[in-house]
This record gives C-alpha cells, sequence and structure tokens, in this order.
C-alpha cells in the first residue's frame, strides 16, 4: 500500500457525531452479553451432548 506506518493509526476527531460514554458503554455490554449467551449455549450444548452419549444414544453433532 506504500503508506507511512503512521496512517494506520485512529486519529480522533472533536466532530461530536461519535457516541456519548453512556451509548458506547451501553454498546459494549450488549456484545458482551450476546457473546456470553453463544458461549453458555455451547457449553450447555456440549454437557447434553455428553449426558446422551453416557446414555448410549448415538450423538451426532454438527459444527460449523
Amino acid at each position: 500500500m506504500n503508506l507511512p506506518r503512521s496512517a494506520f493509526y485512529y486519529r480522533a476527531t472533536s466532530s461530536g457525531a461519535g457516541p456519548t460514554d453512556a451509548e458506547m458503554t451501553a454498546l459494549i455490554e450488549d456484545i458482551q452479553d450476546e457473546f456470553l449467551a453463544s458461549q453458555l449455549a455451547a457449553v450447555v450444548q456440549s454437557e447434553h451432548t455428553v449426558v446422551a452419549a453416557r446414555r448410549g444414544t448415538n450423538v451426532v453433532t454438527l459444527t460449523g
């Protein structure tokens, strides 16, 4: 790309068009909640798969 290294740095602007601290906090919390929910679902599914396998059920797991 032939750009100087400093071209890759983020430069904040003071135009006031960006989100407020409260909006950013809410956005980060929403992302974190979504991530944690997906992680919890994966753990629960994994635990159910283990229990079903222990009971002799033929378990097929799909990933992707």
